[in-house]
């Protein structure tokens, strides 16, 4: 990460109604921040080994292409995770379901709708919980 700074300063006197005269001062700040090194200091590497600026842009390329494949991997992970999860929900939602009519059945419906009602209610909460998420995310 490069930082370039440059600091101007100019003065200019102001003729005022009643003759006198007045200096005002302004001064104008300008930064700039790149991944790129300013070009006097890539001319004067180029000046000290010839074809150093070219190697620079080089391993500058490969760190940005190396850090997006990274993220993509990331990304890919935290789907696959997500979509796991998801499956292993619906896989157990099934077997509550089928335990809540197992129950209905032998006529324990306090139980049957224990089985049901609680996983219904824990994918509730974190549907809800999942929505949320999303929206504070920054855009």
């Amino acid at each position: 990460m490069s930082t370039e700074s440059a600091y101007t300063v100019s003065t200019t006197n102001v003729e005022q109604l009643n003759g006198s005269a007045v200096a005002t001062v302004g001064m104008s700040v300008r930064s700039i921040e790149s991944f790129f090194l300013p070009t006097e200091e890539l001319k004067g590497y180029e000046d000290t080994l010839p074809g150093s600026a070219e190697r620079l842009f080089s391993i500058m390329e490969k760190q940005a292409y190396h850090r997006m494949e990274l993220e993509k991997i990331s990304l890919n992970k935290h789907f696959e995770g997500r979509n796991s999860h998801f499956a292993l929900g619906f896989i157990a939602l099934v077997l509550f379901a089928g335990l809540s009519v197992f129950f209905a059945l032998w006529g324990m419906e306090w139980a049957a709708v224990t089985a049901i009602g609680c996983p219904a209610l824990y994918g509730l909460s974190n549907l809800i919980s999942s929505r949320k998420q999303h929206h504070d995310l920054p855009t």
